[in-house]
């Protein structure tokens, strides 16, 4: 890209210490078509004093290719506004009173585009890892290299940053699912302080409201009945299903705040003819 272009910017701003950290995102003229993140669509400066402009008045010729950019700041990360909305909405997950936090979004065509793609070209079971770090623009995995496959690792790595933010951490492991098997049958918490969880194809995850489960029913306590006549749901109504494409974070029995028991959750029943389900499931190292 020859530095004289002019593209349209968004941009965001962070205080490190004494510090403020500006990263510019350059886009196509189609505002939901971004720029590939390898080719010169970032600049990013530090700035030792003074207050950064709350805003870019017209746009701002590009001069540094991406690599180059992040070199000039330490913190330096994509200006991507989505996760932090994200964060905001979830941010619920802190009051001690609640044991799960979710946040509607709309589908997103170009995942659930790469996700139909990726079922068509023969794939029905799968499991892949990956992991993130703060920094890096884009998580990187071995899920197939198809049509939508950078908007499926944006996607990736969005959520992973919301989770990172919501929990004060760098770093995030991923777990990818493709599946027609019924995962997780049975109610139960999850060992860890929280999950992130997001399916976005096929039902979604199901969990108990918190003043409907008896706890004392879970797991071994059920006398081996299944989770309907254990005695573990007072009330079927009590039972919820997350929406596609809906992000929930549910605290596990890790979580600090010993008040909170973690969310009771389990995988929805799949027909024998059913669609494969794709899911991600988000920890913190």
């Amino acid at each position: 890209m020859p530095s004289s272009s002019r593209w349209p910017f968004c941009y965001a701003t962070r205080r490190i210490g004494s510090c403020c950290h500006l990263s510019i995102r350059a886009h196509t003229r189609n505002p939901h078509d971004p720029v590939n993140l390898h080719k010169c669509n970032i600049v990013a400066f530090v700035y030792n004093s003074g207050d950064v402009p709350e805003r870019i008045a017209s746009p701002l010729p590009m001069q540094y290719p991406i690599k180059e950019a992040v070199m000039h700041a330490q913190e330096a990360d994509v200006c991507d506004q989505a996760y932090k909305n994200l964060a905001g909405e979830l941010s619920a997950i802190h009051d001690p009173l609640r044991e799960i936090a979710w946040a509607a979004r709309l589908r997103d065509a170009r995942v659930s585009g790469y996700l139909d793609a990726v079922v068509r070209s023969g794939i029905d079971s799968a499991r892949w890892m990956a992991q993130w770090k703060k920094g890096e623009p884009v998580v990187d995995g071995p899920w197939p290299r198809l049509q939508g496959c950078a908007a499926f690792g944006r996607e990736l790595s969005t959520l992973a940053a919301t989770l990172c933010i919501l929990l004060d951490s760098r770093s995030a492991r991923l777990r990818i699912e493709v599946t027609r098997q019924t995962t997780c049958p049975r109610f139960h918490v999850d060992n860890v302080p929280a999950r992130l969880l997001c399916t976005w194809r096929g039902p979604g995850t199901e969990y108990l409201e918190r003043r409907c489960a008896d706890r004392s029913r879970l797991g071994p306590d059920s006398g081996g009945l299944p989770d309907g006549r254990s005695g573990l749901i007072p009330d079927s109504a009590c039972v919820h299903e997350t929406p596609t494409f809906t992000v929930a974070v549910l605290k596990g029995e890790r979580w600090p705040d010993a008040r909170s028991h973690g969310a009771i959750h389990r995988s929805p029943a799949m027909p024998p003819d059913a669609s494969p389900r794709v899911l991600v499931a988000i920890d913190i190292p």
